[in-house]
């Protein structure tokens, strides 16, 4: 329905056409009611012309002008007066008006889409105060120079109703050109004020000027009348509310766009930092370079952003945004310097402690880094993996240093590392003489001491320890022959104590052998199996177990030769007497006279002495002994 009245979209124009037309419009029928002494339904009659008027304008509009022609020139004939007639006046009158004030309106209407024209024809009429309306059409602001001067042309009305008039009238002609030219000049300069009210700028009020001037000519009332000053001021105040709300809007908008573009700024400036706040909280312990960068950085972020928030302008804003663009580019060469040179220098750590042994992780030279999201990812990932690095590095030193207090004894400082830099440290372990010297004694004790021990039914494992003690015993000092030393030392010790077990399971056969050295050596391996299971150092326990080679070599043959042994001492309970015949006459017994390998001569001199038959070994014979 908004569409149909044309109130879909109003504009200022619009009310001020909607306005004037209603007021004038209210005039006119006052007039025409007046004319035709139809008074009586005045009241209601404007009413219905100003909700008429105020609604359908463009109706009203033309409708009353066109009632108002038709009253003014044949009142007494529409009245029905006797012997009225229709002056040739009239008929002029008429035709001028329709042609002027209806029809140039009309065009101007259909052509232009604006009630301007029709403003002007009701104006110019003179209707009551209606000539104080008379500029209102012609300098609206926004129609166009076309749509303003068409406006104007009505107000031609005036000039050529006088020349008609003074022509028909007799009137004395050198007055009427005269006057009739100051009526053209009056029109003149109201198109004139038509063309200045359209120009887009300030200077657009100029045209109140000639508005003034061509009201004032035009209508033929005093310049001092309240209708003419009103007229201009009137068409001051259309033409210069529009510029107004415009300026306004302009600096409305351009403080505005200021603000955002501030907010826009200082959001940029405040992501940068969150990017810097995001470096240093990223990882737990940032390198010293990182963060001295990561420091500047933000004071020169923080210095822009206290830049930015102080602008009220377009040209402050515009100049803290290029400082804060420099500061970006050397927020980003601080941070990419810093972070090349972490990268740099962890790498070198990393180059040397592979010369120990101590596989650190490398990390590949990044490209160029800003300060971008990505890029910070990046950093952060990075300083991850360094401080990981060094917490892993660290960690297994410590694991090895905790090895070889369990294989060679002693106490050693342990690293607690927060800095790559200080991975360095860590070599001191290679450069300890202490450390060194007692691994490789370690190592070279555990080889010599599986090298005699028999061992039997252990001897494939006893001979491939044996062989990877040899293949570590020549490589060069570093972290992986410490590892390798933990390792195979704590191999030599479970097979030590896996041995003695088995021993141990042999304690009730060897017993069975009523030996006096069994009993003592029954001990040393309850002693040998409780060293070995302890918590001693495992070149304590070689130690130990080194110097009882011989009788562990002795154990080892005994269970490997007990159940002929047992048989041999069933033979010589049998042979006790013969024995002793022999040795008090011979004084020494060949073995193989009694059908005994030598090779158990040991076992025979330690049965006769322990029945009370002293002997001893003499190659493969037995002699008696003291």
């Amino acid at each position: 329905m908004w569409r149909y009245l044309g109130l879909s979209t109003v504009t200022f124009n619009d009310v001020v056409e909607r306005i004037g037309i209603t007021i004038l419009n209210s005039l006119l029928y006052y007039t025409v009611s007046s004319q035709l002494h139809i008074s009586q339904f005045l009241l209601f009659g404007e009413v219905i012309v100003i909700v008429i008027s105020a609604l359908l304008p463009f109706i009203a509009a033309p409708a009353l002008i066109l009632i108002y022609v038709v009253t003014d020139n044949f009142a007494e004939i529409l009245s029905g007066s006797p012997g009225s007639y229709l002056p040739l006046t009239n008929v002029v009158d008429a035709t001028i008006m329709i042609i002027f004030l209806f029809i140039v309106p009309i065009v101007t209407q259909i052509r232009m889409l604006s009630m301007q024209g029709f403003l002007t024809s009701a104006s110019v009429l003179g209707v009551l105060f209606s000539p104080i309306l008379l500029t209102s059409g012609l300098s609206e602001r926004g129609r166009g120079v076309r749509a303003n001067i068409y406006s104007s042309l009505p107000a031609l009305y005036v000039p050529f109703l006088y020349i008609a008039n003074s022509i028909l009238g007799g009137n004395s002609p050198i007055l009427s050109l005269v006057r009739g030219w100051m009526l053209l000049l009056g029109v003149v300069l109201l198109i004139l004020a038509s063309v200045l009210f359209s120009l887009n700028n300030p200077a657009s009020l100029t045209g109140v000027i000639p508005a003034y001037l061509g009201a004032w000519l035009t209508t033929g009332l005093s310049p001092l009348s309240l209708l003419i000053v009103g007229s201009a001021v009137i068409g001051g105040l259309i033409n210069g509310v529009p510029l107004l709300i415009s300026e306004l809007r302009t600096v409305s908008e351009t403080k505005s766009g200021i603000m955002k573009e501030k907010n826009e700024a200082i959001s940029e400036v405040e992501g940068k930092l969150i990017l810097v706040n995001n470096i240093r909280g990223g990882a737990s312990d940032l390198p010293v370079e990182l963060i001295n960068a990561v420091s500047e950085a933000e004071s020169l972020l923080k210095a822009s952003l206290a830049e930015v928030t102080a602008c009220k302008d377009q040209r402050c804003l515009v100049k803290a945004l290029e400082k804060f663009r420099s500061n970006v580019d050397q927020v980003d060469k601080l941070i990419n310097d810093a972070v090349f040179n972490v990268v740099i220098d962890y790498n070198s750590v990393v180059a040397n402690l592979r010369k120990y042994g101590i596989n650190a992780e490398e990390i590949p030279t990044p490209p160029r880094i800003r300060l971008t999201e990505q890029d910070v990812n990046t950093i952060v990932k990075i300083i991850n993996t360094i401080d990981r690095s060094v917490y892993l590095t660290a960690n297994t030193v410590n694991n090895v240093l905790d090895g070889i207090e369990k294989v060679i004894g002693g106490k050693y400082n342990r690293f607690y590392l927060t800095d790559y830099k200080s991975l360095n440290s860590v070599t001191k372990v290679f450069s300890d003489e202490s450390i060194r010297k007692a691994s490789e004694e370690c190592l070279s004790m555990e080889a010599d001491l599986l090298r005699e021990l028999r061992m039997k039914g252990f001897e494939d494992k006893r001979v491939d320890l044996v062989r990877k003690l040899n293949k570590t015993m020549i490589e060069t000092f570093s972290l992986d022959k410490l590892r390798e030393t933990v390792n195979l030392s704590n191999q030599v010790k479970s097979l030590l104590n896996e041995y003695f077990s088995a021993l141990e399971t042999k304690k009730e056969e060897l017993a069975k052998m009523g030996l006096p050295e069994v009993r003592e050596y029954i001990k040393v391996m309850d002693d040998l199996s409780f060293t070995t299971s302890s918590n001693l150092p495992t070149c304590e326990v070689v130690k130990r177990v080194y110097s009882l080679i011989r009788v562990i070599n002795d154990v080892d043959e005994m269970v490997a030769d007990v159940d002929s042994v047992l048989s041999l001492f069933q033979l010589l309970d049998g042979l006790k007497d013969v024995i002793a015949v022999k040795l008090e006459e011979e004084k020494c017994v060949s073995l193989y006279d009694l059908g005994i390998d030598p090779k158990y001569v040991r076992y025979v001199t330690s049965w006769l002495s322990s029945r009370g038959l002293p002997t001893v070994a003499e190659q493969d014979k037995i002699c008696k002994g003291t």
